[in-house]
């Protein structure tokens, strides 16, 4: 992909919400194939340069967009845009980190969901219902559509049932 997607690359440390807003997928750097990955994108080798100087190699994960349409790339650490929507039909904006993470958007709050922190995805349940002013039950089981597919070939998408 070549134009002004590719002139206009950048990285970052953190994905939020505007950042998903002008790359609904991105992906953590750092794999041995991920340099190709960026220039197969049409992306100029002194522009990926200039990206990563701008970061400290001692800082957290750099992240990068993916540029490309179709099949997401069959990586670890794709943080992809979708769409919950709640038990009760309920639509809000957020996020996946496959396998494990997930995150919505509620006004200026981000709301997220860790399966390896069980503890803190109950206090998130508690903060989620709180700002949607809804009950647990009305909000799980979240169903999740990205409009992605995987490397594989299936949606990325499905249903998620409380954890804690």
């Amino acid at each position: 992909m070549s134009g002004p997607e590719a002139d206009a690359f950048e990285m970052c440390e953190v994905v939020g919400r505007a950042e998903l807003d002008r790359h609904p997928v991105w992906a953590t750097w750092g794999d041995p194939g991920d340099r190709a990955l960026v220039l197969g994108y049409g992306v100029a080798a002194e522009q990926l340069d200039r990206a990563l100087a701008r970061f400290d190699d001692c800082g957290p994960s750099l992240l990068f967009p993916v540029l490309a349409e179709g099949p997401l790339p069959d990586k670890a650490g794709l943080v992809v845009s979708a769409r919950f929507e709640t038990a009760g039909g309920q639509s809000v904006p957020g996020y996946v980190l496959e396998p494990h993470a997930f995150a919505l958007f509620v006004g200026e709050r981000e709301i997220a969901f860790n399966r390896t922190l069980v503890r803190q995805a109950a206090r998130s349940a508690t903060s989620l219902c709180e700002a949607l002013g809804e009950a647990e039950s009305a909000l799980f089981p979240l169903r999740f559509e990205t409009g992605r597919e995987r490397a594989d070939g299936s949606l990325l998408g499905g249903e998620i049932t409380p954890f804690w």
